[in-house]
């Protein structure tokens, strides 16, 4: 039998979330490579999800890993996505920039892999905190709003791309709201981080990581 948390344990779980958050871009800060932070998450967040079931609150469709609602996901998410990438590659053309990085052949590799990253940061921001900070606070633009400034902040350790954070959460935590659906969500993550690092910032991702 599945039961719906409380206030207080939604407010847990937001806190843990954030907590996450933090000790991610505090450690981005001090110049701690993104391949010793994430495993420290995954176990977190693992050890995390094990509390979760246990309760007996949430299922895997809650958290937004569904079927029925794809295509009407699929429309929205991709249309923005479809304009957004349009967005970048126009800015990239006309600022004359050659990156290196956009023709590395790691490329090749993060291409299928990025995606996978976009399902698990989704899952975690809009399936987790979003749907919390809803509970809480009774309002869907409060969670929205703050489910995207908290998304940017941990990419504040690179200015550049905050603001595109920023722009891309809020559309991705409006898309849930309206249709929850993380593989769509993941997948249109996925694409835009590719491009913009790859195409905006020239940077080579694998070594940021290792």
């Amino acid at each position: 039998m599945k039961y719906e948390p409380s206030k207080q344990q939604a407010l847990f779980d937001a806190v843990f979330i954030v907590g996450c958050c933090a000790i991610y871009t505090s450690a981005s800060f001090i110049g701690v490579r993104i391949g010793y932070i994430i495993p420290v998450v995954a176990v977190a967040l693992a050890g995390f999800l094990g509390f979760v079931f246990a309760r007996r609150t949430d299922t895997w469709r809650d958290f937004g890993f569904r079927l029925d609602n794809f295509w009407r996901s699929a429309i929205w998410v991709g249309g923005f996505t479809a304009v957004a990438a349009g967005a970048v590659l126009v800015i990239h053309a006309v600022s004359g920039k050659d990156s290196d990085a956009s023709t590395g052949p790691e490329l090749l590799i993060l291409v299928p892999l990025y995606p996978i990253w976009g399902i698990i940061q989704q899952f975690i921001f809009q399936g987790i905190l979003h749907r919390r900070l809803q509970q809480v606070s009774g309002s869907d633009w409060v969670a929205i709003l703050a489910t995207s400034l908290i998304f940017a902040a941990i990419h504040i350790a690179d200015l550049r791309i905050t603001g595109l954070v920023m722009i891309a959460g809020l559309y991705w935590s409006w898309s849930f709201s309206r249709t929850p659906n993380l593989w769509t969500l993941g997948v249109s993550h996925g694409v835009l981080a590719v491009l913009a690092y790859y195409l905006l910032l020239g940077e080579q991702t694998l070594q940021k990581i290792f």
